[in-house]
Order: structure tokens, then sequence, then C-alpha cells
């Protein structure tokens, strides 16, 4: 199921400094964890744009990134809120028809195209402005943003992400369960989730 108004969003930019190597590289499903988010995200768009920051020469080098748009975000350091506000910013001019976002992140190793799936037709169905993900006690990414909301995700900075939107906007959000979500690649002892 392709959405032509969906752009999706791809933060790969983390430095990984708890792994000490790039999470994005790590060997998973035949492949590495950035190349199966990408992977995942041709399911529901053709519009995906990849935010790279830290390692983003050794990632070009051993990514076959050729057919993707790739940006590289010089405020890295900043942040993840620094990659969500500089990937929006790159995707309102390189998807100028684009109505909604979804972002994603390397380190969920549980995602599937079905997932992807389910929140599309959920944001579809519910005519929401968001349509997020709910694991645990958190609400969060993967998510789907209405372009109402580019302007705030745009003005994101430091490491804050998108929760603080997506909380003042709850009673106009729709929650998709995706408990695996909890599971992200963070330190070496995460490593056995990619089993």
């Amino acid at each position: 199921m392709i959405d032509l108004e969906l752009a999706v969003l791809i933060l790969a930019a983390g430095e990984s400094k708890r792994l000490g190597k790039p999470k994005q590289l790590l060997p998973y499903q035949q492949s590495t964890l950035l190349e199966f988010s990408i992977s995942c995200a041709k399911s529901v768009s053709t519009n995906i744009l990849i935010v790279l920051g830290a390692n983003a020469a050794a990632i070009r080098e051993k990514t076959d990134l050729s057919d993707d748009q790739i940006v590289i975000n010089p405020n890295w350091r900043e942040g993840i809120g620094s990659s969500i506000a500089y990937g929006i910013q790159s995707i309102v001019r390189k998807f100028s028809s684009c109505k909604q976002v979804m972002i994603l992140l390397t380190d969920q190793p549980k995602i599937s195209t079905q997932l992807l799936d389910k929140l599309v037709l959920s944001h579809q169905k519910d005519s929401c402005l968001i349509t997020a993900c709910k694991y645990g006690e958190t609400i969060g990414v993967p998510a789907i943003f209405d372009q109402s909301l580019f302007s705030h995700l745009a003005e994101l900075k430091n490491d804050q992400g998108a929760k603080p939107i997506i909380k003042s906007h709850i009673s106009q959000t729709s929650l998709v369960d995706f408990p695996e979500g909890k599971i992200d690649i963070d330190t070496e002892s995460d490593l056995k989730f990619l089993g």
C-alpha cells in the first residue's frame, strides 16, 4: 500500500555513544538496521527521507542509499529534536505535495511492514492529526503527523523528540498497539534482541 501524500522520515543521525559503534549498521534480517527500516518504509511510501549525522560517511559507504533521499543534519550533536526539525524542513522542500509524515527510528528492530500499514490505515480511517504507537506506559514513534503539525515539528530542538507534540494533541491522536516498540538498541546488552 503506497500513499503518495505520505512521506517517511527515517532518523539515523545519532552517534550510538552508549553502544560504541554505529547502530544503523548492525546486522539484522539479512541486512542492517537502517536497511531494514528503509525496506519497511518502502511498503507505505515512495517519499522517503533519511537524516544522517554522526558516522554519515561510514553509513553511506556501507549502505546502498542511491535510490533514497538523504540529508545530513549538520547539527546532529544537538540531539533527536534537531534531526526531526531538519528532516521536516527538508521534506517540505523535497516533497511539497506531502500531507503527512511518518517518523521512524532505526533502532526499533520490531517494526514491520504490517505495523506501518496498520498505522496508515488507522490514520486514514480516524481522520486524526496524529497516529502514534502505544507501548508500555509510553506513546511514541513510529507515528504519523498531519501537515498542520509540520511547523511544530520543525521547531524541535536539542534532545526533545516528538512526544510533547503528541501529548499536547492527545485528544486528536489515534493509538496503535505496538508492545514491542519498547525494545530499542542502545547498549551491548540490547543486541540480544537482534537474534
